[in-house]
Parts: C-alpha cells; structure tokens; sequence
C-alpha cells in the first residue's frame, strides 16, 4: 500500500467513524494571564565588588566636586535603620540572614509582606532615596482562575462549536447541542514555574530579563473538553 492510500483510507475510515457516531469532543486552549494579589519583596545592602572600586581616591573625588559647589553626600543607611524606616510606613517584614548565595554580596537581607500593587509601588520609592539599597519581587500570590470563567468560558464554547461544525459537516452531519463540557485541568507556563524556583538565581546572574522572567507574571492554560450531539 501506498502512503498515499494509506492517508485515502484513514480519510475514509474518519468520516465512516463520524457517520455512524452520536456524539464529537473537541478540545479548546486559552491562555489566561492572572494578577498579583499579594508580594514578597526582598530588601538588600549592596557591597561593591573590590575591582570596581580599587585605585579610586574617593577622597579627591570628593573635593574635586565640592569645588564644584556640588553635594555628594551618600545616604547609606544599615539595616537597622531600614527597619525603623519600615516600621513607621507600616510594612511588615522579617529579618534574614546567611542567604548571601540567594541575594548577592550581601549577607543581610529585610522580606518584606505587600499586600497590593499600590503599596508595591510606595516601597519601591521609598528605597529609591538610598544608595546602597537594592530590592526585587521574590514571590507573588495571584488572583484564581475562576475569575476569569464568566468572560473565559463563553469565548471558547463558541470556539469548540466552530471547530465541531467544521468536522460535522464534512462529514455530511449537523451539530446539535452541548451535552457536556469537562475541564481538563489548568497547565501553567513553564517559565512562571522556573521563576518560583529559580527566581533568585537568575537575579544573581542576571539572566531574568533575558529569559523573560518575572516574579508578578504569571501565566496558566486552560483546556475544556467539550462534547456536541451530532445529528
């Protein structure tokens, strides 16, 4: 047998299948992006690397600009000042220590619990004023799914029926009405996953960017089995 009889004949056997059926499944796909509801947020001190800083006189730097007229006093505060910083804007956070392979040069960190996008915001400026001070969204908690059902579901019966209308009729049938739907479970993007376990680690390398990666994004698909009485 040829492949070509061979594909003439599964062709055949299809629409033998159809003609005798009762029912047709169809599968349909939707990505769904969801918000963040809640975040970790990880405050960190900044070391700078010995060779960036080797051979400069800061000393004479700093002369040079105050001949400038110019003020180059640095706000470095320590830890325990962030955390006075912290309390009187009204973040909760916790202390942590000994993580320097997870937050770079500095063995100290602040995690910090934010429970909306606004206060997110209102953090991230307020550290804008220190110099040695770097943060990241380490982890988010997101918005469920059923959320987005009402407007979601609608959507992708109207594509399972198109898609089942295209199979009934070439198969000289007519679709009736959804007797079922079924949904498959929800997958979710496999860079959402490897951000929530390799996060950090690509902070520290600089990869996140690159990789697309980001702790507030998260992405899942959802599958519905839907089966349509053919007529």
């Amino acid at each position: 047998m040829t492949a070509k009889n061979g594909i003439l004949l599964s062709v055949l056997l299809l629409f033998s299948m159809l003609s005798q059926a009762q029912t047709i499944e169809v599968i349909v796909e939707e990505m769904v992006s969801l918000k963040p509801v809640d975040y970790s947020y990880v405050v960190t001190f900044d070391s700078p690397d010995n060779d960036v800083w080797e051979g400069l006189d800061l000393d004479e730097e700093e002369e040079y600009n105050e001949e400038e007229g110019e003020d180059l006093t640095l706000d470095e505060p320590d830890l325990e000042e962030i955390e006075a910083v912290l309390e009187q804007q009204k973040f909760k956070f916790t202390r942590v220590e000994g993580e320097s392979s997870l937050f770079g040069n500095s063995s100290e960190a602040l995690r910090v619990a934010v429970d909306s996008e606004r206060e997110l915001k209102r953090l991230e400026t307020l550290l804008e004023a220190y110099d040695n001070i770097s943060g990241f969204v380490e982890s988010a908690n997101f918005e469920p799914v059923s959320n987005h059902h009402a407007a979601l579901y609608p959507k992708m019966l109207e594509a399972a029926k198109k898609e089942a209308g295209i199979i009934a009729s070439s198969a000289q049938r007519s679709l009736g009405m959804i007797l079922s739907v079924e949904e498959l479970g929800k997958t979710e993007d496999p860079f959402s996953s490897l951000m929530g376990m390799y996060g950090n680690l690509f902070r520290k390398m600089g990869m996140n960017k690159e990789l697309g990666l980001d702790a507030t994004v998260r992405t899942v698909e959802v599958k519905l089995l839907v089966r349509f009485e053919l007529k």
